[in-house]
C-alpha cells in the first residue's frame, strides 16, 4: 500500500489537481474522492484535508481552457440564498486525468430530491 492509501482507506480515487482560487491563482493541491466527499489537501501525506465539497447536488463539467490551464472541470455547488454561483474550478495535467476524475465524480454525484421540495 501506498501510505495515501494506508491514510485514506475508503478513497475511491485520488490524485494530483490543480486548484482555482479566488485570488485568481492556481494551486497544486491532493485531490481524494472518499465517501461522495471530494477532500482537498495541501500535499498526498497530510491527515487534515484543507476543506471538502459534499457532492450532493453538485453537477459537473469540462469547460477546457480556462485562465492559463488546459484540462479544467467546473464542479457547482448546490445553490443557496445568496450563493447562486458558487462553484469550485480543478484543473488537471492530462486530458486522460481529466476524463478519469470527471467519469468518477459523476458517478458519486447524489441527487436528494427531499431538498427540492
Amino acid at each position: 500500500f501506498l501510505r495515501e492509501e494506508m491514510l485514506l482507506p475508503d478513497a475511491i480515487k485520488m490524485g494530483h489537481c490543480f486548484l482555482h482560487s479566488k485570488g485568481n491563482k492556481w494551486h497544486s493541491r491532493w485531490l481524494v474522492l472518499s465517501n461522495n466527499h471530494l477532500l482537498l489537501y495541501k500535499k498526498p501525506y497530510e491527515r487534515v484535508a484543507l476543506f471538502g465539497i459534499s457532492l450532493i447536488n453538485c453537477a459537473i463539467g469540462p469547460i477546457g481552457n480556462e485562465r492559463s490551464k488546459k484540462f479544467c472541470i467546473r464542479l457547482h455547488l448546490p445553490s443557496t440564498e445568496g450563493n447562486r454561483k458558487a462553484f469550485v474550478l480543478l484543473a488537471f495535467e492530462t486530458g486522460q486525468e481529466l476524463s478519469q476524475w470527471m467519469n468518477v465524480i459523476q458517478h458519486n454525484i447524489i441527487i436528494d430530491e427531499t431538498l427540492y421540495v
